[in-house]
């Protein structure tokens, strides 16, 4: 099974996607994996993995002021956002298909006109 969906995402996902608009939601979970494996996504995931590399380092350091350690925290929070709003997207998605195959399976196939 998937890591889990960040509650506070999951609850825009429902609001976005409600399950009569399912279909939309399976859209945009295939929409956001082709963009993560698009060129242009992969090298700005690169950046931002260099730069929360660089703030773990800088966490795991010398002490910090509190001021200094929230700030941190607060950046690499944010440049985090990115990962888990596509994570929470392309996994929502696929779990509701597969609870849609699991409600239907076993359903005989329509007749074709």
């Amino acid at each position: 099974m998937a890591p889990d969906v960040d509650p506070a995402l999951a609850r825009h996902i429902a609001d976005l996607w409600p399950r009569e608009r399912m279909d939309d939601l399976f859209t945009a979970g295939e929409d956001v994996k082709v963009a993560l494996g698009s060129a242009g996504v992969q090298a700005i995931e690169r950046v931002l993995t260099a730069e929360l590399a660089a703030l773990d380092r800088a966490l795991d350091g010398r002490l910090h002021d509190h001021a200094q350690y929230a700030y941190m925290h607060g950046r690499r929070s944010a440049l985090m956002a990115m990962f888990e709003a596509a994570h929470a997207i392309v996994v929502s998605a696929e779990r509701l298909r597969a609870q849609q195959a699991e409600l239907h399976e076993g359903e005989p196939e329509p007749l074709a006109a």
